[in-house]
């Protein structure tokens, strides 16, 4: 029994040495594994230190590119609107000049109501800027047969006396012709004072007549020539009876 007590004794002690042993083994191998898993954390730790650090950096990175950006884009826009209001200014300017080119052209052009012949008043020929509502041309009807035409002379005031509105009055054309054109018409107005010439005064007197188709070849506005006003009318034989006894009627 004794024996057996030893036995069991010395069994119990070295059951109590493979669990110490046992236990400074987890011990050992727990320590380790923390003293691995404190490495490993301070490796992330430092890890994401650099990371951050990294980040950090890429960050004003790209905020200082972002600023260049929106600066850059800030100077194209001021310079593209001044580009804008530039062509603006230009593009008014350009209308302004424009629709006065037309205002131009428009008092530049001369439009006649009526067709007919244009007679350009002597004035207006040779200007170069004319003021607006100055009458540089007449428009004269076309001459065709029985056409009214006016005719106009200026008899000297030493004349004047026995012309009167009614009576006939005869131009003659000055031109080279084989035969002499006139014609034939009646006075319509004569002034009431006279215009004064170099060689004296002289009443202007107005006179219309009818065109013939037989006129119409040797016929102008703006001929000139000589006129004759009939005050009256004598036989051939009181012509001469009055000449040879001195009567001027």
């Amino acid at each position: 029994m004794e024996t057996n007590l030893k036995n069991q004794k010395t069994s119990d002690e070295e059951a109590t040495q493979a669990t110490k042993s046992q236990e400074e083994s987890l011990k050992s191998q727990f320590l380790s594994e923390m003293d691995s898993s404190k490495d490993s954390l301070k490796s992330q730790i430092q890890s994401f230190s650099v990371q951050e650090s990294s980040l950090t950096g890429t960050n004003a990175y790209d905020s200082s590119q972002s600023s260049q950006i929106l600066t850059l884009k800030s100077q194209a826009l001021s310079d593209s609107n001044k580009e804008m209001t530039d062509l603006n200014s230009t593009l008014t300017d350009l209308e302004t000049k424009i629709s006065l080119q037309k205002q131009d052209n428009q008092y530049s052009q001369v439009f006649a109501e009526q067709t007919g012949i244009l007679h350009v008043l002597p004035d207006s020929l040779g200007m170069k800027k004319i003021p607006i509502g100055t009458t540089i041309a007449e428009i004269y009807p076309s001459l065709k047969a029985d056409t009214q035409v006016n005719l106009t002379s200026y008899i000297p005031s030493t004349q004047i006396a026995g012309v009167k509105v009614g009576q006939k009055f005869r131009f003659i054309v000055q031109q080279d012709l084989p035969k002499a054109e006139i014609l034939t018409g009646t006075i319509k107005q004569i002034d009431s004072a006279p215009t004064t010439f170099k060689e004296g005064n002289a009443y202007k007197v107005f006179a219309t007549t009818t065109i013939k188709s037989k006129d119409l070849p040797n016929i102008r506005y703006g001929l000139q020539g000589k006129t004759v006003t009939i005050i009256g009318k004598k036989t051939y034989f009181n012509y001469y009876l009055d000449k040879v006894l001195g009567k001027n009627r």
